[in-house]
């Protein structure tokens, strides 16, 4: 079963009300507390970042799919380390929940060992 966390930020403009910073913030919170919940140890893990070489040109979307090796960071800005192997050696990226390149993580649920009988 795959499980999917969006993020979707909203940047309004124009006057801010209480109320609307009042619903960021709420926002915010449930998210740090799903990330929490989702992502764990040994999950494999799809994270798609928006990637553009210059301000106003061309935007692609990028796959980094490895297994979560880490999980860190408390209060605004949870982070995790995700790894994976290669033909030339393994590659480990460390992502914050705060980027706003991050539009999703993919989640599987984490991998199991063998049992000794």
């Amino acid at each position: 079963m795959i499980k999917v966390l969006k993020y979707d930020y909203d940047y309004g403009t124009g006057s801010v009300s209480r109320r609307k910073i009042r619903d960021a913030i709420t926002s915010i919170h449930n998210k740090q507390r799903a990330f929490h919940q989702f992502v764990k140890i040994g999950n494999l893990v799809s994270v798609h970042r928006i990637i553009s070489d210059a301000p106003g040109t061309k935007r692609r979307t990028q796959v980094f799919t490895g297994i979560v090796t880490g999980v860190g960071g408390t209060g605004e800005s949870p982070a995790f380390i995700v790894s994976k192997a290669t033909t030339s050696g393994s590659i480990e990226r460390q992502f914050v929940l705060k980027d706003h390149t991050l539009l999703k993580i993919e989640a599987k649920p984490a991998l199991r060992g063998m049992n000794s009988r």
